[in-house]
């Protein structure tokens, strides 16, 4: 299970996860940069469970890496982390699957 938290940087604060695999700590930036207030509620809605973990999405430009927002019982877009978008769902799980993707530095 991720262990998320708050890093502040001068670009600005972002969300980072901590876990763990073959019994060393790996750490990933979680999210783009952003202002603290929206980083803070960020943070609330991956620990309450409204916002999902890292998925494959499709939009009219192709397959990305990003969220969904549950919180009010209808599941809606809630960021696209990647840079990249995907020929194929296939590609994007690959990518996502392998941390072989970019992660957005701004919404």
């Amino acid at each position: 299970m991720s262990k998320f938290s708050l890093v502040r940087t001068p670009q600005g604060t972002f969300v980072q996860s901590e876990n763990e695999h073959d019994g060393h700590p790996v750490i990933k930036r979680e999210s783009a940069f952003m202002e603290e207030d929206h980083a803070l509620m960020y943070l609330q809605c991956l620990h309450s469970g409204t916002v999902t973990p890292l998925q494959v999405m499709q939009s009219n430009a192709g397959f990305y890496i990003g969220r969904v927002y549950t919180g009010d019982g209808f599941p809606a877009p809630f960021s696209r982390e990647s840079v990249e978008y995907f020929a194929s769902h296939e590609e994007a799980e690959n990518a996502l699957r392998t941390d072989n993707w970019t992660q957005r530095d701004h919404y």
